[in-house]
């Protein structure tokens, strides 16, 4: 169910071979582990299909290339998932995507990847910056300073094969309010986001009853500035969307 449609002319659904699907899949690794802890079973699966998400030279965030009078270039988009009748949509524990740069992409300054929202102003989004390093970024209701941390990220994205993302939450604590966000890249853990009092990441303070997980199809280079734009016409393939349930 789509809540906004910024850049929605610039997706194409393109299709291929089936993609394995992108989620904690592997017995033995954390990210399977942590799926097994929330109970994690897949409630859907579009492997076949992929949106090929255009980003035409000189373009970077939609909303201010918009505002600038140019063209837009990508995509951003909340949306959140359809379930099947009498599924509780709070008892979503994580989304799962998998994603491929082309062949010679430039990664210019950097840009932004799908991630995660809560209707409460929560965001937790992926990204790459200069030669492809990974990025995390993460803004919680809070505001301020103090609500928002991106971090570098020890990975770093190749163009031309299939990446596979996982971005879960844990089941609340008993006080029944925090919540820890965990972020795997291909298998392996790349970032955690923890209440404010035990990590050394901000986190957000959640609303009990929980949130339903919404996800974020936030594709496009910047930046808020001209200086983030990408050099040439290109594009990035998004597909496998999994959304996971406790």
């Amino acid at each position: 169910r789509l809540l906004t449609t910024r850049g929605m002319r610039n997706c194409a659904v393109v299709c291929g071979p089936s993609l394995p699907k992108a989620g904690p899949t592997q017995p033995g690794t954390e990210a399977a582990a942590m799926a097994a802890a929330a109970g994690a079973a897949p409630c859907s699966v579009a492997p076949a299909e992929r949106l090929r998400v255009a980003l035409p030279r000189g373009s970077w965030s939609p909303f201010a290339t918009l505002a600038s009078g140019l063209e837009v270039g990508g995509v951003a988009v909340r949306a959140h998932a359809r379930l099947p009748p009498g599924t509780d949509a709070a008892a979503l524990s994580a989304v799962s995507y998998a994603l491929r740069f082309p062949s010679g992409f430039e990664w210019a300054l950097g840009g932004t990847l799908p991630g995660v929202f809560l209707d409460s102003g929560l965001r937790l989004s992926l990204g790459w910056r200069a030669a492809g390093c990974g990025h995390v970024s993460f803004t919680s209701p809070r505001g301020g300073d103090a609500g928002a941390v991106t971090r570098l990220g020890t990975w770093h994205w190749v163009p031309d094969r299939w990446h596979f993302v996982v971005i879960s939450r844990s089941a609340a604590v008993p006080s029944g309010a925090d919540r820890r966000f965990a972020v795997y890249v291909d298998e392996q853990p790349v970032a955690v986001v923890d209440p404010p009092q035990s990590g050394p990441l901000i986190g957000a303070v959640v609303a009990s009853p929980p949130e339903p997980l919404g996800l974020l199809l936030t594709l496009f280079f910047g930046g808020a500035t001209d200086e983030w734009a990408t050099p040439r016409d290109t594009h990035v393939e998004v597909g496998g969307f999994t959304c996971w349930k406790t």
